[in-house]
């Protein structure tokens, strides 16, 4: 075999390895090199060094090639180090959960009460856990909108079929009484910001049976209600 034909042939075999590069397999790598691992600007030995990283340094990965893992250094530019000094963490699925509100669950914009109603999710729909907390989970919606759902309201199983609960908003000038029985000499069993989306459980002449994010129910004078 002459050296030109043995030079097709190797870069055919490079052509192939590049063509057959794999993205997107691991979330992250940490260099585990006695000191540091050189950076290079293709996958193999041949190829010049453009950078280099400390022992315990993090990067994402944008794929592998053979035994090179491309990475995205920290001025952007795209190298590749050899994975014999890399630990590679591997993405995991999303957890996903459901929610288990009676009716319906108020997703805000921030972890609190206080926090402003960006959006509702109903009973049985499935959410994607972003960040868990004991009291507030940060979520996304399937229409992709992120927000929190208070964590009582939510399982890993959906209790039932999805509700198709009816809802208000309350338009209170700060925000409305919510009481235990439909009329002002009614016990305050709890309150709902301006803003704030209720299940309407039962729609009277003047009072309103709803149910709160928290799984209160109670009444509110229809006025402090638009639907």
């Amino acid at each position: 075999m002459n050296i030109k034909k043995t030079a097709m042939i190797f870069s055919g075999l490079a052509l192939s390895a590049a063509l057959s590069f794999s993205t997107a397999l691991a979330d992250s790598a940490t260099v585990t090199a006695e000191k540091s691992a050189n950076i290079r600007a293709g996958a193999g030995m041949k190829h010049p060094v453009i950078g280099w990283a400390l022992k315990g340094e993090t990067f994402e990965t944008l794929g592998e090639s053979g035994n090179w893992v491309k990475v995205e250094m920290v001025n952007g530019e795209i190298g590749y180090i050899h994975s014999s000094m890399l630990k590679i963490k591997e993405s995991s699925a999303p957890e996903i959960l459901h929610v288990t509100a009676e009716k319906s669950a108020n997703v805000r914009d921030k972890a609190s009460m206080s926090g402003k109603v960006i959006g509702w999710a109903l009973k049985g729909d499935s959410v994607t856990v972003l960040e868990k907390g004991d009291k507030w989970t940060k979520v996304e919606l399937k229409n992709g909108k992120i927000g929190y759902i208070h964590s009582s309201l939510l399982g890993k199983e959906a209790s039932s079929a999805p509700s198709e609960g009816k809802t208000a908003t309350v338009i209170a000038e700060k925000s409305a009484n919510v009481r235990d029985k439909a009329g002002m000499s009614g016990k305050v069993v709890g309150w709902a910001l301006k803003g704030d989306t209720v299940i309407l459980l039962e729609e009277g002449s003047k009072w309103h049976k709803v149910e709160l994010e928290d799984g209160t129910v109670g009444y509110i004078h229809h006025t402090m209600l638009s639907k």
